[in-house]
């Protein structure tokens, strides 16, 4: 049985990441939010909004799968892929060749928002095959 924050942030990755529907970020993430995403910072729902969306347009036909989630106190630590087409994914050309990334993202949910996560990705790998 998952408890409420691993179904909350379900929630999230399927309705802003998989449906891509970035007017629900609001739903999920605290106005104070922070995400730490390859040593930088993106700051509030504004600014996360944003970052997701430049993200999102690189991939075409954007699949997101949850393959692993579990928590520990307020944290849920989720094992995900996204798979798509290249659209200028790491501003290799737009060649529309597959995307095949993975990564894992600790959450912290508090007051039934996200107010802070870790992500690290695959990116290193795919570059690689993109640019092959």
């Amino acid at each position: 049985m998952k408890t409420e924050e691993e179904k909350f942030v379900y929630d999230f990755w399927m309705q802003v990441w998989d449906r891509q529907l970035l007017t629900k970020i609001p739903n999920f993430i605290a106005p104070n939010f922070i995400i730490h995403s390859a040593g930088k910072d993106v700051l509030g729902i504004d600014a996360f909004s944003k970052w997701v969306a430049n993200f999102q347009s690189k991939i075409g036909e954007l699949r997101f799968i949850v393959h692993d989630i579990f928590s520990s106190e307020a944290k849920v630590v989720s094992r995900w892929q996204i798979t798509g087409q290249n659209k200028g994914f790491m501003n290799t050309d737009k060649n529309l060749r597959p995307v095949d990334l993975s990564g894992i993202t600790i959450s912290v949910v508090r007051e039934g928002k996200i107010v802070e996560k870790w992500v690290e990705r695959s990116a290193w790998e795919l570059y690689h095959r993109l640019e092959s």
